[in-house]
């Protein structure tokens, strides 16, 4: 699964998206075989074409839906090829939420501070038999699978629950509104 917005020629996702299906994509269907399906979610912008992925055989386009959750739970793995970004990692959050393992560039990896190995597997986006590898392992061993999810959900419920927001938020609100003399 690949999630998220392509606004316009020069977005991120839409460079992350063409490398992963013109580069990864093929290796992967030389490895796990020809059924293998990239499912595509989020608002692409009608302005930015998106033919040969239309057209592919093997990418399910499922534009931007209103309920995520069936999504994550209709793929084995989730994609973030990122090549270049800013910001917070949000993407990887919002799967590792969801209970779906990710393989991302070590970019983003590096942004939300996890562990390659542990939290997550990153590979090198210049290097797409790297990433393709890297996918492989995560679909095809179930230890692993079973090992990264478990780790990145224990890591969201430690360092995005509730109590930690509405505490930091206080602690910012008070800095803001305190007078300092």
């Amino acid at each position: 699964l690949f999630l998220g917005a392509v606004h316009d020629r020069a977005a991120p996702n839409l460079d992350s998206l063409a490398w992963f299906s013109g580069e990864v994509l093929p290796l992967l269907l030389a490895s796990l075989g020809p059924d293998i399906r990239l499912g595509v979610c989020g608002h692409v912008n009608p302005r930015v074409d998106l033919g040969p992925l239309r057209r592919h055989r093997n990418v399910n386009l499922l534009g931007q839906v209103a309920d995520t959750a069936p999504v994550y739970d209709h793929h084995r793995v989730f994609v973030a090829p990122t090549r270049f970004a800013a910001g917070i990692a949000y993407k990887l959050h919002e799967a590792a939420a969801n209970g779906l393992p990710v393989v991302g560039s070590h970019l983003l990896c590096r942004q939300a501070g996890w562990q390659d190995g542990q939290d997550m597997l990153c590979a090198d986006v210049m290097d797409p038999a790297a990433f393709a590898q890297q996918v492989v392992r995560l679909y095809q061993d179930h230890e692993l699978w079973d090992t990264v999810r478990d780790n990145a959900l224990r890591r969201i419920a430690v360092e995005h629950s509730p109590q930690d927001y509405r505490a930091r938020m206080a602690e910012i609100m008070e800095a803001v509104f305190t007078q300092h003399d």
